[in-house]
């Protein structure tokens, strides 16, 4: 029984090239949805209270950065959309409205960045699924002949194991594209939450503003 290694060894070189392409892209992919998962589910800024933003204390791009990692003061502004007299009575609408405007910029910016990010991991998955029988294909006379020729198999035999190793070679094709479509799938659904959950921070803080 001839290993992986060998197998691989005796495929052609344009199979070789595919093959590095795709750990290639793979890596790429990784690095990509790394950052991207930070972005999203960490950020070095200190959270932000809703006061901040009523006396326009708060840098509107750590807003943005904020809200893009899911750290808006939600529990605040729903208790202060429910109060009789806001706390927002005291503060400026227009600088609160400014901050709002200069914040929404910076975070749709960061937004279709971020979209963008997800929609090539995306295609990257869909090329490795492509490179992946690509690969198969070419490689599968040159399996074929390596079972057969190396040893005393007959034709059946050697086409029996030709097709299991390139079937291996297939199924790591398939669980990179797997993992690109499930990674981008949940990157996809975290900036989706983002934006509904900013659109309402929004509206609910002009609301406020708008009763002062």
């Amino acid at each position: 029984m001839y290993s992986i290694d060998a197998f691989v060894a005796m495929l052609p070189t344009p199979v070789k090239v595919l093959l590095i392409i795709l750990f290639l892209i793979t890596l790429t992919s990784i690095v990509r949805s790394v950052r991207l998962a930070h972005r999203l589910y960490h950020s070095s800024c200190k959270p932000i209270l809703l006061d901040d933003i009523f006396k326009r204390t708060v840098d509107p791009n750590v807003l943005a950065l904020s809200a893009l990692a899911n750290r808006l003061p939600l529990n605040g502004i729903v208790q202060e959309a429910v109060k009789s007299e806001p706390t927002a009575a005291s503060a400026n609408s227009q600088d609160v409205l400014y901050v709002l405007q200069v914040s929404d910029g910076k975070f749709r910016y960061l937004w279709e960045r971020s979209q963008a990010d997800v929609e090539s991991n995306r295609r990257a998955g869909v090329l490795v699924l492509l490179l992946s029988f690509v690969m198969v294909t070419f490689g599968a006379v040159p399996a074929y002949l390596f079972f057969y020729n190396n040893s005393n198999r007959t034709g059946l035999q050697s086409l029996l194991l030709a097709i299991d190793q390139l079937l291996t070679l297939l199924g790591l094709g398939l669980s990179l594209y797997t993992m690109h479509y499930f990674v981008s799938s949940r990157l996809e659904r975290a900036l989706a939450t983002r934006m509904s959950t900013w659109k309402y921070f929004c509206t609910t803080l002009k609301s406020i503003v708008a009763r002062t």
